[in-house]
């Protein structure tokens, strides 16, 4: 499938396939920003006529001074043109960020946001990309609508839920199924993962220590000088 990384000249194109499919728009220098911090995490499809028909735009989050949210990717923005949809296309394009995340920046995780009222976009993310919903941001959109803030995790996903039926209003009682760690979704998976890294990076800095020392074992001791004494006549 032809997928390549985006350059600054496919900009205008990517610009226009967002303006056409999706209600969530951003100005020109918003792709710009992103091209020139995070290339690697642009890329696109390209038919053999060589038309753009979708396209994926995704950003690095920082742990940050607290200390709380481990570093990680985020998709800002992914769409395919209608009639190239339902090819594999935005999954492909999906799959190629999260390597890149993972392997060029060591990414944690990758995230983002979806309206809870998107079935399509919730069925791609969920049933066929493994993502599992941490968190509902209330009016998260410029029309007030709710989004589910779904996670995939590198490694496995023990606190994020799955989408049991789409939400038509704001009440999402009985919508999301949590798991046997998690049954309330009370925890944070941040929390926890921090908790991982910090114990990675003491063990990580003991054995860096342990290299460091010097060799503690017993050194022989150092032979006599001056050979045997004369005899006295």
């Amino acid at each position: 499938m032809p997928i390549r990384r985006a350059r600054m000249s496919d900009l205008l194109d990517m610009q226009a396939t967002n303006i056409i499919n999706l209600g969530e728009n951003y100005a020109m220098k918003y792709y710009l920003y992103h091209a020139f911090s995070w290339s690697q995490l642009m890329h696109l499809y390209e038919d053999y006529n060589g038309k753009m028909n979708g396209y994926v735009m995704a950003k690095m989050e920082e742990e940050g001074e607290t200390g709380d949210i481990p570093e990680h990717g985020h998709i800002t923005s992914v769409a395919t043109n209608r009639p190239a949809r339902k090819l594999g296309i935005a999954t492909t394009l999906m799959r190629q960020t999260e390597k890149q995340v993972k392997q060029v920046f060591n990414g944690r995780y990758i995230a983002l946001h979806v309206r809870n009222t998107n079935d399509p976009a919730i069925r791609l993310y969920q049933d066929t990309l493994g993502y599992r919903v941490h968190a509902i941001d209330q009016k998260y959109y410029a029309d007030d609508e709710d989004a589910y803030e779904m996670k995939y995790v590198f490694g496995g996903d023990p606190y994020g839920a799955k989408v049991m039926r789409i939400s038509r209003n704001y009440n999402h009682d009985g919508i999301l199924e949590w798991p046997e760690k998690n049954p309330d979704g009370k925890l944070k998976f941040d929390s926890y993962l921090m908790t991982q890294i910090r114990e990675e990076r003491l063990q990580a800095e003991k054995e860096k220590k342990a290299k460091e020392a010097p060799n503690e074992e017993e050194k022989p001791a150092p032979a006599r000088r001056g050979g045997n004494k004369r005899r006295g006549r």
